[in-house]
């Protein structure tokens, strides 16, 4: 005879529900605690930052390089940190990154995260970049992919 059915039915009932109660239960936990940390992360982003769309510029012997972000943290008293879709432009190109540290005395601007360089037929694709000697040099930097157009 099957072990299956020798079992009292009311029995398999109520260990059936207590593992789907329990299966609930720990679905709604992890559902919660998962929107508590998404929270608390929203938070410490939008209280982080020293400051709001930040905009400088870099003025190279030809050209002037304008820079924005949506936020900004003093590193130091030179330094500063470019957070969230930061935009280098000028009249011959754009770069479009997420975390740049420019350096307002001497300045350059680094980033090591992904970058995105686009001018007129060319796009180039890095790691990151380092814009030095006023802006007049663009070193790219890690895996760097570059596509011309006619």
């Amino acid at each position: 005879m099957n072990y299956l059915l020798s079992l009292e039915k009311k029995y398999l009932v109520i260990i059936i529900l207590f593992i789907i109660s329990l299966a609930i239960f720990v679905f709604v936990i992890k559902t919660i605690e998962t929107n508590y940390l998404n929270n608390q992360i929203t938070k410490f982003d939008t209280s982080d930052s020293d400051i709001t769309k930040p905009k400088f510029t870099i003025n190279s012997e030809d050209q002037k390089i304008s820079i924005s972000a949506n936020e900004g943290n003093f590193l130091n008293n030179n330094e500063i940190l470019l957070k969230n879709d930061v935009v280098f432009e000028s009249n011959k190109f754009t770069i479009y990154s997420d975390d740049v540290i420019f350096n307002k005395n001497d300045q350059t601007a680094a980033s090591k995260v992904k970058s995105k360089f686009v001018s007129e037929n060319t796009s180039i694709l890095s790691d990151g970049f380092e814009i030095v000697d006023n802006g007049n040099q663009i070193k790219f930097n890690g895996k760097t992919t570059i596509n011309l157009n006619d």
